[in-house]
């Protein structure tokens, strides 16, 4: 026997098989089975039954054949003989899920779900009624498992289908093993674009047609401008006399006419004019290009010079810290006012610019110090002379000076392929925001001879100038913290060589 609590919760199982079984009609019964010695299981047919007096068993047979597997849900079709008097079985859908208790890996029963075939494929040709599409259901064995291919009784074989006819689309189940198949008739797949096909084929030749008459009536209609035109542009590259102007009356109500006036008073001064012009550009670039290479802070020369000239009075006449700062010193003289190149060595640009750091160490002792992380590879890459030594004499001068404690000037170059990337930071007093706004405004102005930030104006400017190409050099800043500047020169490369 059992106890009335478990009573209960059979007859709830029972009352729940009953009124699933009942409302879906598709559904033929619903078998729930838990292993026992007894054989009783329970059915939406029969409620509680046994398997010695039940006249469908064979599911048991099923699931004691799939009871060691590691199969879940397996699918299977069987005859049904409800009665013994019945001469047509009744063909079903077997779906088996295993029961598992929690934490167990051996079933402890089944849940038995069959379902008439007839009903399924039926109530799947209302779904999908199209003659020209066909909907299976394979399991994993290769066996149609439904179809829509079926009469009004519901019963029916999926025909035999050429492969190449039909368009196929497989989707696999997420719940059971097997794959829903899509297949439509290529010709009602490709119907209505084929239609549209022609229709735009037609339309676009209809276009064309058109359009080729269209084009040959305006071009034979304006052909004798046309070549008036051509004339007149021929005599004015050639200098010969150009024809009488069409009247103004004419020119108001004929675009062609308009055109050959205009093109008449084009010609008499653009030579000229293209002269003149390229003449002045040439010129001025020249001008503005020497005017801002002589700026290049000449107060550091004379500064310079002074303190040597003191510093050698008071030495003996052995090598010293006066003989080595001249030595410097006449290294950059020369550098800058020998040569007029305006591209050098990036080699050389960096020993000129180590020679003014040793000078200024000398000024500055213990003030700040350098580090240098550049490549050798990229040494021999061309560079704008003295574009380095500005730059660093701005970070001396603007944000290390006046700071109480040392500093350290960094110098790092870089080879971008596309371009040599230049950076130089300190971190010395830094720039506030609003002066650093009004500084980038400033080096990016048209004109400006003096002032605080002339080397930067002066850098920018003759970047600009000589590799014609805005927005080289950048600079940033925050109080406290230092400022950093930053250029990037265009590479060209060829023969396997770097060449700016």
């Amino acid at each position: 026997g059992i106890s009335s609590e478990d009573y209960e919760i059979i007859n709830t199982i029972i009352d729940l098989l009953y009124s699933s079984a009942n409302y879906n009609g598709d559904v033929d019964s619903l078998y729930v089975y838990f292993n026992n010695d007894n054989g009783y299981f329970i059915s939406s047919t029969n409620r509680i039954s046994n398997l010695g007096l039940f006249h469908d068993t064979g599911w048991y047979d099923s699931y004691q054949a799939h009871y060691a597997s590691e199969q879940r849900v397996w699918t299977e079709f069987r005859d049904l003989k409800p009665y013994s008097f019945e001469r047509n079985p009744i063909r079903v859908l077997t779906i088996y899920r295993k029961i598992f208790a929690s934490g167990k890996t051996a079933p402890d029963g089944v849940l038995v779900l069959n379902i008439q075939e007839d009903q399924i494929n039926r109530r799947l040709a209302q779904l999908v009624p199209i003659a020209s599409e066909l909907i299976l259901a394979i399991d994993d064995s290769g066996r149609t498992v439904f179809h829509n291919s079926v009469g009004s009784s519901g019963s029916g074989s999926p025909p035999i289908l050429n492969p190449a006819k039909y368009r196929q689309y497989t989707v696999p189940s997420a719940l059971y093993p097997w794959d829903y198949h899509l297949l439509i008739d290529l010709e009602t797949v490709y119907r209505i674009p084929n239609v549209l096909t022609r229709l735009t084929a037609l339309l676009v030749l209809s276009a064309f047609g058109l359009g080729v008459i269209i084009s040959f009536y305006f071009a034979n209609r304006n052909y004798r401008d046309i070549r008036s035109i051509v004339d007149i542009i021929g005599k004015a590259k050639n200098g010969e006399e150009l024809p009488s102007l069409p009247p103004v009356e004419l020119v108001k109500k004929d675009v062609y006419s308009y055109i050959l006036r205009s093109i008449v008073q084009t010609f008499l001064n653009s030579d000229f004019l293209r002269i003149q012009l390229s003449e002045r550009k040439y010129y001025l670039r020249t001008m503005e290009l020497l005017a801002l290479q002589s700026q290049l802070n000449p107060h550091f020369l004379f500064n310079t010079m002074e303190t040597i000239y003191w510093k050698a009075f008071a030495l003996t006449g052995k090598p010293n810290d006066a003989t080595a700062m001249l030595e410097h010193l006449s290294d950059i003289v020369h550098y800058a006012l020998d040569s007029d190149a305006t591209m050098v060595g990036l080699q050389e640009e960096l020993a000129i610019t180590r020679s003014y750091l040793e000078i200024q160490s000398y000024r500055y002792k213990d003030v700040f110090s350098v580090v240098w992380d550049i490549p050798e590879h990229i040494e021999n890459l061309k560079v704008a002379k003295l574009i380095l030594q500005p730059l660093v004499e701005n970070c001396i001068y603007h944000g290390i000076r006046e700071k109480k404690e040392p500093s350290t000037i960094a110098i790092r170059i870089r080879d971008r392929q596309s371009y040599l990337h230049i950076v130089i930071m300190d971190d010395g007093l830094g720039i506030p925001l609003n002066r650093l706004q009004e500084i980038r405004k400033e080096i990016q102005s048209e004109a400006r001879e003096s002032g605080e930030h002339i080397g930067l104006y002066n850098t920018n400017k003759r970047l600009q100038l000589i590799y014609d190409r805005p927005h080289l050099l950048c600079i940033y800043s925050r109080p406290g913290r230092g400022t950093c500047i930053s250029i990037k020169l265009p590479i060209e490369r060829s023969f396997g060589l770097s060449v700016v």
